[in-house]
């Protein structure tokens, strides 16, 4: 297994589960991240401590067993390793090698290819979701007090935010989209980005960007009334 240096696991420590819990390990399958577009390596970590190795396909079995105060023990043909808790959540685990400051990462197969498949992606991802995480949950919790008194509220200038939906991408990181509707049936969208804490809304050529939503909306209503 191929193994990384990742400054950002001791950061985000706090945000995971442990490794006691080890329904998260048996209840999914766990894709090793190599960056080698050839070869798909899953480990099945089963009830029964045993460990299924798929590597393209071929199946192999080893054993593994929680050996408590966070250390795992893998023993398989290519021998046996010693892992201490990295990170888990449903989405990454990362196995800290004993002894060593590198880190296997493991990435639930139902996220591996459409989002996570390489160790820049799951930076980016890591980043997103937990680094800035309390400043995001500040954000969010104005845009919270907000809500309750736009939400399907007509204000004054002639508009209400019919709803949310709350996302993630690479270019945005987690991301807010708001709907908003004008007089006239005329409606559109304002994405709230956490990577620059800005509200924005495209145009047919360009994307208008504002620190303040109530400057956001009302461009996107000037906007509006000369298509």
């Amino acid at each position: 297994m191929k193994t990384y240096l990742a400054d950002i696991i001791p950061k985000i420590q706090r945000f995971s589960q442990k490794l006691d819990n080890t329904t998260m390990l048996t209840n999914n399958h766990w894709v090793v991240i190599d960056n080698n577009d050839n070869i798909k390596m899953v480990y099945i970590f089963r009830d029964n401590c045993e460990l299924l190795i798929s590597k393209n396909g071929l199946v192999s079995k080893a054993k593994w067993e929680y050996l408590g105060k966070e250390a795992l023990l893998i023993d398989s043909s290519d021998g046996s390793f010693l892992f201490k808790h990295g990170f888990l959540d449903e989405n990454i685990l990362a196995l800290k090698i004993d002894s060593n400051e590198e880190y296997v990462f493991l990435v639930n197969e139902t996220k591996y290819g459409s989002e996570l498949n390489s160790i820049e992606s799951i930076i980016e991802f890591l980043n997103s979701n937990y680094i800035n995480s309390e400043t995001k949950r500040s954000i969010q919790g104005q845009i919270t007090i907000d809500l309750k008194n736009w939400s399907n509220t007509e204000l004054s200038s002639g508009y209400k935010i019919d709803r949310e939906t709350n996302g993630w991408s690479f270019t945005t990181g987690k991301f807010i989209e708001y709907r908003i509707q004008f007089p006239g049936e005329r409606e559109g969208s304002i994405i709230y980005s956490s990577k620059n804490n800005h509200y924005s809304y495209s145009t047919y050529d360009k994307n208008m960007s504002f620190k303040k939503l109530d400057d956001c909306i009302e461009s996107l209503k000037q906007y509006l009334n000369h298509c």
